[in-house]
Protein backbone atom coordinates (compact mmCIF):
# COMPACT_ATOMS: atom_id res chain seq x y z
CA UNK A 1 0.00 0.00 0.00
CA UNK A 2 1.38 3.73 -1.51
CA UNK A 3 0.49 6.06 1.02
CA UNK A 4 0.57 9.63 -0.21
CA UNK A 5 -0.31 11.35 2.59
CA UNK A 6 3.02 12.35 4.87
CA UNK A 7 3.81 10.98 8.20
CA UNK A 8 3.75 13.08 11.19
CA UNK A 9 7.82 13.34 10.92
CA UNK A 10 7.70 14.26 7.48
CA UNK A 11 7.94 17.86 7.89
CA UNK A 12 10.21 17.95 10.43
CA UNK A 13 12.47 15.62 8.33
CA UNK A 14 12.80 18.43 5.82
CA UNK A 15 13.83 20.91 7.97
CA UNK A 16 16.77 18.71 9.66
CA UNK A 17 17.73 17.87 5.94
CA UNK A 18 17.20 22.00 5.09
CA UNK A 19 19.50 23.08 7.68
CA UNK A 20 23.03 24.51 7.20
CA UNK A 21 26.24 22.96 8.35
CA UNK A 22 27.97 24.28 11.13
CA UNK A 23 30.01 27.03 10.76
CA UNK A 24 33.76 25.24 11.65
CA UNK A 25 35.16 28.38 12.76
CA UNK A 26 33.14 28.71 15.43
CA UNK A 27 34.37 25.00 16.33
CA UNK A 28 37.52 26.30 16.76
CA UNK A 29 39.26 26.60 20.28
CA UNK A 30 39.74 29.99 21.88
CA UNK A 31 43.19 30.24 21.45
CA UNK A 32 43.18 29.04 17.88
CA UNK A 33 40.35 31.67 16.76
CA UNK A 34 42.23 34.37 18.70
CA UNK A 35 45.37 34.06 16.21
CA UNK A 36 43.15 33.65 13.21
CA UNK A 37 41.10 36.44 14.28
CA UNK A 38 44.27 38.52 14.95
CA UNK A 39 45.55 37.56 11.33
CA UNK A 40 42.73 38.18 9.91
CA UNK A 41 42.11 41.70 11.78
CA UNK A 42 45.80 42.49 10.83
CA UNK A 43 45.93 41.96 7.37
CA UNK A 44 42.39 42.94 6.82
CA UNK A 45 41.77 43.12 2.99
CA UNK A 46 44.49 40.65 2.00
CA UNK A 47 43.72 38.04 4.05
CA UNK A 48 40.15 37.80 3.25
CA UNK A 49 40.77 37.90 -0.54
CA UNK A 50 43.39 35.27 0.08
CA UNK A 51 40.47 33.12 1.93
CA UNK A 52 38.06 34.35 -0.81
CA UNK A 53 40.82 32.68 -3.60
CA UNK A 54 41.69 29.42 -1.66
CA UNK A 55 38.81 28.74 -0.11
CA UNK A 56 35.75 29.90 -1.62
CA UNK A 57 33.08 32.22 -0.98
CA UNK A 58 31.06 29.94 1.23
CA UNK A 59 34.00 29.82 3.50
CA UNK A 60 35.02 33.14 3.32
CA UNK A 61 31.00 33.73 4.62
CA UNK A 62 31.92 31.81 7.12
CA UNK A 63 34.71 33.21 8.71
CA UNK A 64 33.49 36.72 8.27
CA UNK A 65 30.22 35.64 10.17
CA UNK A 66 32.55 33.83 12.72
CA UNK A 67 34.78 37.32 13.19
CA UNK A 68 31.31 39.26 13.43
CA UNK A 69 30.36 37.26 16.07
CA UNK A 70 33.22 37.38 18.28
CA UNK A 71 33.39 41.08 17.50
CA UNK A 72 29.71 41.28 18.65
CA UNK A 73 30.53 39.11 21.97
CA UNK A 74 33.63 41.38 22.61
CA UNK A 75 32.12 44.78 22.43
CA UNK A 76 28.70 43.21 24.76
CA UNK A 77 30.90 41.98 27.39
CA UNK A 78 32.98 45.17 27.37
CA UNK A 79 29.66 47.05 27.76
CA UNK A 80 28.50 44.89 30.32
CA UNK A 81 31.75 45.56 31.62
CA UNK A 82 31.45 49.55 32.07
CA UNK A 83 27.99 49.30 33.13
CA UNK A 84 28.88 46.97 36.25
CA UNK A 85 32.15 49.51 37.16
CA UNK A 86 29.80 52.61 36.67
CA UNK A 87 27.05 50.71 39.07
CA UNK A 88 29.59 49.67 41.69
CA UNK A 89 30.63 53.56 41.67
CA UNK A 90 27.71 54.84 41.89
CA UNK A 91 26.58 52.32 44.85
CA UNK A 92 29.85 53.00 46.61
CA UNK A 93 29.69 56.65 46.32
CA UNK A 94 26.17 56.49 47.65
CA UNK A 95 27.00 54.16 49.99
CA UNK A 96 30.10 55.89 51.59
CA UNK A 97 28.63 59.37 50.91
CA UNK A 98 28.11 60.05 54.95
CA UNK A 99 31.91 59.02 55.70
CA UNK A 100 33.28 61.28 52.67
CA UNK A 101 31.59 64.63 53.66
CA UNK A 102 32.69 63.94 56.95
CA UNK A 103 36.49 63.60 56.39
CA UNK A 104 36.13 66.60 53.66
CA UNK A 105 34.16 68.38 55.58
CA UNK A 106 35.99 67.76 58.96
CA UNK A 107 39.27 68.33 56.87
CA UNK A 108 38.04 71.43 55.44
CA UNK A 109 37.06 72.92 58.92
CA UNK A 110 40.25 72.14 60.53
CA UNK A 111 42.38 73.58 57.62
CA UNK A 112 40.31 77.03 58.16
CA UNK A 113 40.89 76.80 62.11
CA UNK A 114 44.30 76.88 61.37
CA UNK A 115 44.21 80.28 59.83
Amino acid sequence: MNNETPGPLEPLQKDVDQQEPPNPYLELSFWRFALLATFVTAFLPWSLLANLLLKGLADTKLLIAALLRDYLQTLLAIALGVVILVVGVVGALFYFWPLITDVVFGLWTSFITLF
